[in-house]
């Protein structure tokens, strides 16, 4: 996530159609975001950078941004 690794520690599965350009980061749910998966979407809550500590997903992601998944 813009350059660097990010690890996803807490997340659910969303069970409601979300038509969005996989990767992106298109909503926001209090402190969790969610970023489009296929059709449906993927509901981070808690992630940390490498070397960071573990932080909610409102404290580093912002809506609209892209992950580049390799």
């Amino acid at each position: 996530y813009k350059g660097e690794r990010l690890f996803v520690w807490d997340s659910d599965l969303l069970d409601e159609d979300i038509k969005h350009t996989p990767g992106r980061i298109c909503m926001k749910r209090g402190d969790d975001r969610v970023v489009a998966a296929a059709d449906q979407g993927i509901l981070l809550k808690t992630v940390q950078y490498a070397n960071s500590k573990e932080k909610s997903a409102a404290t580093i992601l912002d809506r609209g941004d892209y992950f580049n998944v390799r």
